[in-house]
């Protein structure tokens, strides 16, 4: 079979494979594949789950939630489940995933890959730290399983290990308690990067943190967004956890010109600080705003975007960050949207993890023009000069050389201990 698969940045569209689906039976013999990329719902940003070769291994219709144990907490599933179809099974439970990332429209062997993250790490770190089990079919035909306890090395090497690992064909997730399906969230303007810290260090306590940054402003202004869970026990019905208001259509040019996202960032900020300053919105309103418009990602055009993703030390943060976005903004080059969050204690338990303790993190969309591609580039090369981090897994830019740099050569070669031999990703070729 062929189709036409792409990742969520709308890049390398034209990238044309055969695929087999990963079926109930696991039928398909990895062992008999020159080279395979797995494929789960494509809503990765870079390169990281497209190919130019071998075969698509597609994951959709492996896609079963196979046990719930109340007691333990815990959730057995298959690894082509998203988290939109966990979130409908969940509704008569008082029991949730204790992390999630902005969209739920994404397979938990994507999470796992990618190690997602949210706007509660300083709570509850990356999804990888709430993985009780994976198991994972290699090339050799065999399934592994592989937790803390058994093959521990391959474990952490699938945690954030980019798919390259072998096939993630199921896992078995830890759960926390859901108090309710509602949060109270409070909005404080903030007007720099340094204010965002202390804001961030002052409000530590609330159980959701992150930043919204208007990047168009002549300072680096912005509204922290700070949520804890309501005491409302009414619960969002099953039908509209996954509703979408509308779909964007598929347009052959870009709507956001730089008066359209100037005037967005102006309103979006007015707005929260002045008339929304304490309001009540659905768990699931607050955490995928913007999963209630289906395919938003055409609103970049038919040449896509990129989105760039960077950490810096917390001590070091302020001055890096305000470079940065500074750097753009004296180029003239707009960022629609613009977040900004502090990571907690937590490390990323994965060998190729992105996320570091007390760091802060800034992750910016640009529309694909040669200028943003050339200027992304150059600040990546800044970012890696600079003790700083690049997250591979919304990444389709970064040179070997900078992930090298930054994910250090030792770490590297320990995770290529554990690579599936057959695995490949236009990001392997791109970065290994």
């Amino acid at each position: 079979m062929k189709n036409v698969f792409k990742s969520w940045g709308n890049l390398n569209k034209n990238t044309l494979s055969n695929f087999v689906y990963l079926n109930k039976n696991l039928t398909i013999k990895v062992n008999d594949i020159e080279q395979y990329t797995t494929f789960g719902n494509g809503r990765s940003y870079g390169d990281v789950c497209l190919t130019d070769r071998g075969l698509y291994v597609d994951t959709s219709n492996n896609n079963k939630i196979l046990k719930l144990n109340k007691k333990k907490k815990l959730l057995n599933v298959q690894s082509g489940v998203m988290l939109s179809k966990i979130f409908e099974y969940l509704t008569d439970s008082d029991l949730t995933l204790p992390v999630v990332p902005g969209t739920k429209f994404i397979t938990v062997g994507g999470a796992i890959a990618n190690d997602i993250h949210g706007k509660n790490h300083h709570y509850s770190g990356t999804f990888g730290n709430h993985i009780e089990s994976i198991k994972i079919l290699r090339s050799d035909g065999k399934i592994y399983t592989c937790s803390k306890r058994a093959n521990k090395d391959l474990f952490y090497a699938t945690i954030g290990g980019l798919g390259l690992t072998g096939i993630i064909i199921e896992a078995t997730l830890r759960l926390v308690k859901h108090y309710s399906d509602f949060v109270n969230v409070k909005n404080i303007p903030f007007y720099s990067i340094g204010e965002f810290i202390d804001l961030s260090s002052k409000y530590k306590n609330y159980k959701y943190i992150v930043g919204w940054l208007d990047v168009t402003s002549k300072k680096n202004r912005g509204i922290l967004e700070l949520a804890n869970f309501s005491n409302i026990t009414n619960r969002v019905k099953k039908n509209k956890i996954n509703k979408c208001l509308f779909s964007f259509p598929n347009l052959r040019f870009n709507i956001l010109f730089k008066p359209i996202i100037i005037l967005f960032n102006y309103l979006y900020f007015y707005n929260l600080s002045l008339f929304k300053k304490n309001i009540t919105l659905s768990f699931f309103k607050y955490h995928f705003p913007l999963d209630s418009i289906k395919s938003w990602n055409n609103m970049y055009g038919s040449n896509g975007f990129y989105q760039l993703q960077f950490s810096f030390p917390k001590e070091s943060a302020k001055f890096h960050i305000d470079y940065i976005l500074n750097f753009f903004k004296n180029l003239k080059q707009n960022s629609f949207l613009t977040t900004i969050k502090c990571f907690g204690i937590y490390d990323s338990p994965g060998m190729l993890g992105f996320v570091q303790s007390h760091h802060i993190t800034v992750a910016l969309d640009f529309i694909n023009t040669k200028p943003s591609v050339n200027s992304i580039k150059v600040i990546q090369d800044y970012v890696a000069d600079n003790n700083g981090r690049i997250y591979p897994a919304k990444d389709a830019l970064m040179s070997k050389s900078n992930f090298y740099k930054i994910y250090g050569e030792k770490t590297i070669q320990k995770f290529l201990k554990h690579k599936d031999k057959n695995s490949y990703s236009l990001l392997y070729e791109r970065l290994f």
